[in-house]
């Protein structure tokens, strides 16, 4: 990712079954923003989740060029899981995380 590009990040959440009402949240570290979203670090909101595979884009950018991370939660029922990527200056456009649950 270039220094003030843009760019996404893909998260492929698979379910075994489908997931009414899911709690999906995305924390900021570092210099890695939402688009749209200028200055904010947490977001979070509900969505249903389909049987098999489910793709979160996030459309993001670089602030400046020192990197950071994206932590990607899923909560439903009783269960939670959380991904984490990392992001760099020079990362590849599209980089995919995959977790099942």
């Amino acid at each position: 990712m270039s220094e003030g590009g843009r760019d996404s990040i893909r998260i492929l959440i698979e379910t075994k079954k489908p997931r009414k009402d899911a709690t999906l949240s995305v924390d900021l570290e570092g210099s890695v923003a939402l688009r749209g979203m200028p200055g904010r670090r947490s977001v979070q909101w509900c969505a249903d989740l389909v049987q098999g595979r489910n793709l979160l884009e996030l459309p993001v950018k670089m602030q400046n060029g020192s990197g950071g991370s994206v932590r990607v939660g899923y909560r439903y029922d009783s269960s939670e899981e959380k991904v984490s990527v990392r992001v760099r200056p020079s990362e590849i456009k599209g980089r995919e995380e995959r977790s099942e649950i």
